[in-house]
C-alpha cells in the first residue's frame, strides 16, 4: 500500500506541475497577444500648405503639416527643421543640405522638447514648422521659383501600449504653395 501511495501521491505533483506549466504558457500567450495586438500609436500624414506672414517689413515662411491618428489615442510631439536652398543648386549640394536638414529635425529626444498634446483615435490634428524670415527681394525670388523652401520634421506617439516615431521630409518650390514635393532621396 506504500508504494501504491506514493505513486498518487507522484501523480498528483505532476497534474500540478502540468497546471502550472500550462497556466504559465497562457498567460505568456495572453501577453504576447496583448502586445502585439493592443492598439498603439499610429498615423499618417494627410497634409501640408505652405503659407507666409509678415513679420515688420520681413515675411516669414511656414508649413502647417495636418496628421491623422488611426491608432489608439496617444500624446503626440515633435520636432522640426526647416531652410531655403537656391533652386539652382547643384543636386548633391541639395542633397547635402537635405540630409542635414532630416538629422537636425530626427535628432534623439528633440521631439520630446514641444509640449505634447492629446490626440483621440481617429483625430485630425496638425503643427506648423516655422521657416525663415526673408526680406521682400528674397520673397519675391522665392515666389518666382528662384528659392526651395524645405522642411523636416518627426512626429513622435506615445501611448500606455508604446511608443511609434515618423520622420518625413518635403520641399516647395515657391511658384504654387499647394506644389509640395517628397525631398529627394538621391541627386
Amino acid at each position: 500500500m506504500a508504494a501504491n501511495s506514493t505513486a498518487v501521491r507522484t501523480n498528483l505533483f505532476a497534474g500540478r506541475r502540468a497546471l502550472i506549466a500550462g497556466t504559465s504558457a497562457g498567460v505568456l500567450l495572453l501577453a504576447a497577444f496583448v502586445y502585439l495586438l493592443w492598439p498603439r500609436p499610429a498615423f499618417h500624414i494627410t497634409n501640408a500648405q505652405i503659407s507666409s506672414k509678415r513679420v515688420g517689413d520681413r515675411v516669414q515662411l511656414f508649413a502647417n503639416v495636418f496628421f491623422n491618428n488611426d491608432g489608439g489615442p496617444a500624446d503626440f510631439s515633435w520636432s522640426a527643421a526647416s531652410g531655403l536652398v537656391r533652386s539652382d543648386a547643384p543636386p548633391a549640394e541639395q542633397m547635402v543640405f537635405v540630409r542635414r536638414l532630416e538629422a537636425s529635425a530626427a535628432k534623439p529626444g528633440e521631439a520630446e522638447t514641444h509640449p505634447p498634446f492629446a490626440v483621440g483615435s481617429g483625430q485630425d490634428r496638425w503643427f506648423t514648422v516655422y521657416g525663415p524670415v526673408l526680406d521682400r527681394a528674397d520673397f519675391r525670388r522665392f515666389v518666382g521659383g528662384s528659392y526651395a523652401f524645405y522642411f523636416a520634421a518627426t512626429i513622435v506617439g506615445r501611448s500606455g501600449t508604446g511608443r511609434t516615431a515618423l520622420s518625413f521630409c518635403a520641399f516647395n518650390a515657391g511658384r504654387d504653395p499647394i506644389d509640395i514635393h517628397p525631398c529627394p532621396t538621391a541627386p
